[in-house]
């Protein structure tokens, strides 16, 4: 079961974007660590578990089942910003407007404007108007979905 941290477990294309949002936050004077890259599938339904059927006293951490995560195909990171030492939740904290606008500013697209289910921490780079359907039909034959 892998849920990495690491950058080098992103796609190439990937990689060089979230590396561009750290890079511009630490500019700005904001920190942030990146908390998840890549999930394999395992990892996934592992995390999908929780709230449902595990650990059930807690709420859904997602809504992505396996392969329906653009973390699944090394699309995908998620961040939290590091305040005084701290990391910061709350999402009504100034400082996750400036993480946001400054990930969009670099190339990446924002969990924070999905319309349902809005996902602050999380950032992904993805083909042009690819679906996950057809992500998962690229990871399948060639390991990636940026061909």
């Amino acid at each position: 079961m892998i849920n990495s941290r690491k950058l080098s477990d992103l796609d190439p294309a990937v990689r060089k974007i979230c590396e561009a949002h750290v890079r511009e936050c630490k500019h700005r004077g904001i920190e942030i660590i990146v908390t998840s890259t890549w999930r394999d599938f395992e990892s996934q339904t592992a995390l999908y578990a929780i709230g449902r059927t595990v650990q059930k006293d807690r709420r859904s951490v997602t809504k992505a089942r396996a392969g329906k995560s653009w973390h699944n195909f090394r699309a995908a990171w998620d961040v939290v910003g590091i305040v005084s030492g701290k990391p910061i939740w709350d999402a009504g904290d100034p400082v996750w407007r400036e993480i946001i606008k400054i990930g969009k500013t670099v190339g990446a697209l924002a969990g924070a404007d999905w319309p349902t289910f809005p996902d602050l921490p999380h950032f992904y780079c993805i083909p042009d108007k690819i679906t996950l359907a057809v992500a998962l039909r690229r990871w399948q034959d060639n390991g990636t979905i940026f061909v």
